[in-house]
Protein backbone atom coordinates (compact mmCIF):
# COMPACT_ATOMS: atom_id res chain seq x y z
CA UNK A 1 0.00 0.00 0.00
CA UNK A 2 1.79 3.23 -0.86
CA UNK A 3 2.21 6.13 1.24
CA UNK A 4 -0.04 8.39 -0.70
CA UNK A 5 -3.27 6.56 -1.53
CA UNK A 6 -3.20 5.87 2.16
CA UNK A 7 -4.54 7.81 5.16
CA UNK A 8 -1.83 8.74 7.81
CA UNK A 9 -4.21 8.50 10.52
CA UNK A 10 -5.70 5.18 9.59
CA UNK A 11 -3.46 2.29 10.14
CA UNK A 12 -2.05 0.06 7.12
CA UNK A 13 -3.02 -3.76 6.66
CA UNK A 14 0.40 -5.11 7.85
CA UNK A 15 0.36 -2.91 10.82
CA UNK A 16 -2.67 -4.27 11.77
CA UNK A 17 -1.99 -7.89 11.27
CA UNK A 18 1.31 -7.33 13.78
CA UNK A 19 -0.59 -5.59 16.06
CA UNK A 20 -3.69 -8.51 16.30
CA UNK A 21 -0.86 -11.27 16.72
CA UNK A 22 1.08 -9.58 19.01
CA UNK A 23 -1.68 -8.50 21.51
CA UNK A 24 -3.52 -11.80 21.04
CA UNK A 25 -0.26 -13.91 21.51
CA UNK A 26 0.07 -11.86 25.03
CA UNK A 27 -3.53 -11.93 26.17
CA UNK A 28 -3.23 -15.88 25.07
CA UNK A 29 -0.03 -15.87 27.97
CA UNK A 30 -2.16 -13.95 30.37
CA UNK A 31 -5.26 -15.86 30.22
CA UNK A 32 -3.51 -19.17 30.38
CA UNK A 33 -1.06 -18.31 33.45
CA UNK A 34 -3.97 -15.65 35.13
CA UNK A 35 -5.32 -18.71 37.06
CA UNK A 36 -2.34 -18.92 39.03
CA UNK A 37 -2.08 -14.74 40.16
CA UNK A 38 -3.55 -13.93 43.65
CA UNK A 39 -2.07 -10.50 44.34
CA UNK A 40 -0.93 -7.45 42.14
CA UNK A 41 2.56 -8.31 42.69
CA UNK A 42 1.62 -11.94 40.92
CA UNK A 43 -0.03 -10.26 38.27
CA UNK A 44 3.01 -7.67 37.19
CA UNK A 45 5.04 -10.81 36.76
CA UNK A 46 2.43 -12.45 34.70
CA UNK A 47 2.12 -9.30 32.50
CA UNK A 48 6.22 -9.24 32.07
CA UNK A 49 6.63 -12.94 31.31
CA UNK A 50 4.15 -12.61 29.01
CA UNK A 51 5.50 -9.59 27.39
CA UNK A 52 8.97 -10.90 27.26
CA UNK A 53 7.67 -14.46 25.82
CA UNK A 54 6.87 -12.44 22.43
CA UNK A 55 10.33 -10.61 21.95
CA UNK A 56 11.38 -14.51 21.40
CA UNK A 57 8.38 -15.48 19.89
CA UNK A 58 8.13 -12.94 17.40
CA UNK A 59 12.11 -13.82 16.60
CA UNK A 60 11.28 -17.30 15.67
CA UNK A 61 8.30 -16.13 13.60
CA UNK A 62 10.29 -13.66 11.91
CA UNK A 63 13.06 -16.20 11.30
CA UNK A 64 10.18 -18.81 10.09
CA UNK A 65 8.91 -16.39 7.42
CA UNK A 66 12.04 -15.80 6.28
CA UNK A 67 13.13 -19.60 5.78
CA UNK A 68 9.65 -19.58 3.91
CA UNK A 69 10.51 -16.94 1.81
CA UNK A 70 13.89 -18.14 0.77
CA UNK A 71 12.65 -21.60 0.06
CA UNK A 72 9.65 -20.01 -2.32
CA UNK A 73 12.11 -17.91 -4.26
CA UNK A 74 14.44 -21.05 -4.65
CA UNK A 75 11.32 -23.59 -5.36
CA UNK A 76 9.05 -20.89 -7.36
CA UNK A 77 8.94 -23.29 -10.74
CA UNK A 78 9.40 -21.37 -14.01
CA UNK A 79 5.68 -22.17 -15.18
CA UNK A 80 4.13 -20.27 -12.99
CA UNK A 81 2.05 -17.69 -14.62
CA UNK A 82 3.48 -13.87 -13.90
CA UNK A 83 6.41 -16.14 -12.70
CA UNK A 84 9.13 -12.74 -12.60
CA UNK A 85 6.33 -10.52 -11.26
CA UNK A 86 5.88 -13.37 -7.99
CA UNK A 87 9.23 -13.51 -7.56
CA UNK A 88 10.49 -9.74 -7.91
CA UNK A 89 7.80 -9.50 -5.04
CA UNK A 90 9.24 -12.52 -2.88
CA UNK A 91 12.79 -11.18 -3.13
CA UNK A 92 11.41 -7.48 -2.09
CA UNK A 93 9.74 -9.44 0.83
CA UNK A 94 13.81 -11.02 2.14
CA UNK A 95 14.36 -10.60 5.11
CA UNK A 96 17.46 -12.93 6.21
CA UNK A 97 19.70 -11.68 8.85
CA UNK A 98 20.02 -12.67 12.76
CA UNK A 99 20.24 -9.35 13.72
CA UNK A 100 16.71 -8.54 11.68
CA UNK A 101 15.35 -11.52 13.02
CA UNK A 102 16.19 -9.93 16.75
CA UNK A 103 14.88 -6.50 15.80
CA UNK A 104 11.78 -7.56 14.74
CA UNK A 105 10.73 -9.72 18.05
CA UNK A 106 12.56 -6.91 19.93
CA UNK A 107 9.83 -4.41 18.12
CA UNK A 108 7.19 -6.79 19.27
CA UNK A 109 8.11 -6.07 22.84
CA UNK A 110 8.69 -2.48 22.72
CA UNK A 111 5.22 -2.13 20.85
CA UNK A 112 3.00 -4.11 23.03
CA UNK A 113 4.77 -2.23 25.95
CA UNK A 114 4.00 0.89 24.75
CA UNK A 115 0.24 -0.25 23.78
CA UNK A 116 -0.43 -1.90 27.00
CA UNK A 117 0.62 1.77 28.12
CA UNK A 118 -1.93 3.59 25.62
CA UNK A 119 -4.52 0.83 26.30
CA UNK A 120 -4.28 2.04 30.05
CA UNK A 121 -6.28 5.05 30.04
CA UNK A 122 -9.41 3.31 28.07
CA UNK A 123 -9.69 1.33 31.40
CA UNK A 124 -8.79 3.91 33.99
CA UNK A 125 -12.17 3.93 35.54
CA UNK A 126 -12.54 0.52 36.16
CA UNK A 127 -8.69 0.63 37.28
CA UNK A 128 -9.41 3.32 39.58
CA UNK A 129 -12.75 2.42 41.16
CA UNK A 130 -12.39 -1.12 41.23
CA UNK A 131 -10.67 -2.40 44.86
CA UNK A 132 -7.24 -4.22 44.20
CA UNK A 133 -8.76 -7.56 45.12
CA UNK A 134 -7.93 -11.11 43.22
CA UNK A 135 -11.56 -11.03 42.67
CA UNK A 136 -11.20 -7.75 40.63
CA UNK A 137 -7.84 -7.96 38.71
CA UNK A 138 -8.76 -9.72 36.05
CA UNK A 139 -11.86 -7.48 35.46
CA UNK A 140 -8.72 -4.31 35.55
CA UNK A 141 -7.13 -6.60 32.94
CA UNK A 142 -9.36 -7.48 30.45
CA UNK A 143 -10.59 -4.09 29.53
CA UNK A 144 -6.48 -3.46 28.57
CA UNK A 145 -6.36 -6.46 26.35
CA UNK A 146 -9.36 -5.10 24.40
CA UNK A 147 -8.35 -2.30 23.26
CA UNK A 148 -4.67 -3.55 23.15
CA UNK A 149 -4.72 -4.82 19.44
CA UNK A 150 -5.65 -1.12 18.35
CA UNK A 151 -2.87 0.54 20.31
CA UNK A 152 -0.34 -1.70 19.11
CA UNK A 153 -1.26 -1.44 15.08
CA UNK A 154 -1.04 1.97 15.67
CA UNK A 155 2.91 1.41 17.15
CA UNK A 156 3.81 -0.49 14.40
CA UNK A 157 1.82 1.99 12.08
CA UNK A 158 3.48 5.23 13.37
CA UNK A 159 7.07 3.15 13.11
CA UNK A 160 6.32 2.33 9.35
CA UNK A 161 5.69 6.06 8.79
CA UNK A 162 8.56 6.79 10.34
CA UNK A 163 10.96 4.60 8.61
CA UNK A 164 9.60 5.46 5.41
CA UNK A 165 9.79 9.25 5.61
CA UNK A 166 13.39 8.71 6.88
CA UNK A 167 13.89 6.69 3.44
CA UNK A 168 12.42 9.51 1.53
CA UNK A 169 14.64 11.54 3.50
CA UNK A 170 17.45 10.01 2.42
CA UNK A 171 16.54 9.59 -0.99
CA UNK A 172 16.04 13.52 -1.19
CA UNK A 173 19.24 14.22 0.03
CA UNK A 174 20.90 11.53 -2.68
CA UNK A 175 18.90 13.63 -5.15
CA UNK A 176 20.35 16.37 -3.61
CA UNK A 177 23.83 15.54 -3.94
CA UNK A 178 23.91 14.09 -7.41
CA UNK A 179 22.17 17.82 -8.38
CA UNK A 180 24.84 19.04 -6.43
CA UNK A 181 27.68 16.61 -8.77
CA UNK A 182 25.78 17.58 -11.17
CA UNK A 183 25.96 21.22 -11.19
CA UNK A 184 29.96 20.87 -10.55
CA UNK A 185 30.50 19.05 -13.58
CA UNK A 186 28.23 21.48 -15.48
CA UNK A 187 30.24 24.81 -14.22
CA UNK A 188 33.70 22.42 -15.19
CA UNK A 189 31.97 21.73 -18.76
CA UNK A 190 31.41 25.42 -18.96
CA UNK A 191 34.82 26.46 -18.12
CA UNK A 192 36.52 24.25 -20.80
CA UNK A 193 34.15 25.31 -23.14
CA UNK A 194 35.22 28.98 -22.40
CA UNK A 195 38.61 28.33 -22.01
CA UNK A 196 38.18 26.82 -25.96
CA UNK A 197 36.87 29.40 -27.14
CA UNK A 198 39.38 31.99 -25.41
CA UNK A 199 42.05 29.56 -27.11
CA UNK A 200 40.37 29.32 -30.23
CA UNK A 201 40.00 33.20 -30.50
CA UNK A 202 43.79 34.02 -29.53
CA UNK A 203 44.58 31.89 -32.17
CA UNK A 204 42.99 33.48 -34.76
CA UNK A 205 44.14 36.78 -33.75
CA UNK A 206 47.55 34.71 -33.89
CA UNK A 207 46.71 33.81 -37.54
CA UNK A 208 45.99 37.51 -38.16
CA UNK A 209 48.64 38.87 -36.99
CA UNK A 210 50.93 36.15 -38.83
CA UNK A 211 48.90 37.39 -42.07
CA UNK A 212 49.56 40.90 -41.57
CA UNK A 213 53.05 39.92 -40.70
CA UNK A 214 53.85 38.29 -43.83
CA UNK A 215 52.09 40.87 -45.87
CA UNK A 216 54.08 43.83 -44.04
CA UNK A 217 56.99 41.50 -45.08
CA UNK A 218 56.41 41.35 -48.81
CA UNK A 219 55.96 44.99 -48.52
CA UNK A 220 59.23 45.81 -47.04
CA UNK A 221 60.95 43.14 -49.50
CA UNK A 222 59.13 45.21 -52.42
CA UNK A 223 59.89 48.40 -50.92
CA UNK A 224 63.70 47.20 -50.81
CA UNK A 225 63.61 46.14 -54.29
CA UNK A 226 62.59 49.55 -55.98
CA UNK A 227 64.65 51.12 -53.77
CA UNK A 228 68.01 48.71 -55.15
CA UNK A 229 66.37 49.55 -58.57
CA UNK A 230 66.24 53.36 -58.33
CA UNK A 231 70.08 53.63 -56.88
CA UNK A 232 71.33 51.41 -59.65
CA UNK A 233 69.13 53.94 -62.40
CA UNK A 234 70.61 56.96 -60.59
CA UNK A 235 74.08 55.29 -60.07
CA UNK A 236 73.91 55.14 -63.94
Amino acid sequence: MKIHSWSAWFSYPISWLKGFIVSRSFSFFVYIGFSKVNNMGDCFILLTVAGFAQLFLFTFLHYMTARIVETAITNLPSEVPNYDHIRQWLVSKRCSGTDRHWREGLKAFVFLFLGFIFAVPFSLEKIMVLPWEPLYLWTKTIGVLVVLPITTAYCYHFELLMRRQVAKNKTIRNLDRELAQMRAQLEVREELDNSEAKRAQLSSEVSDLKEKLAVALAENKKSQHFLTINTIVESN
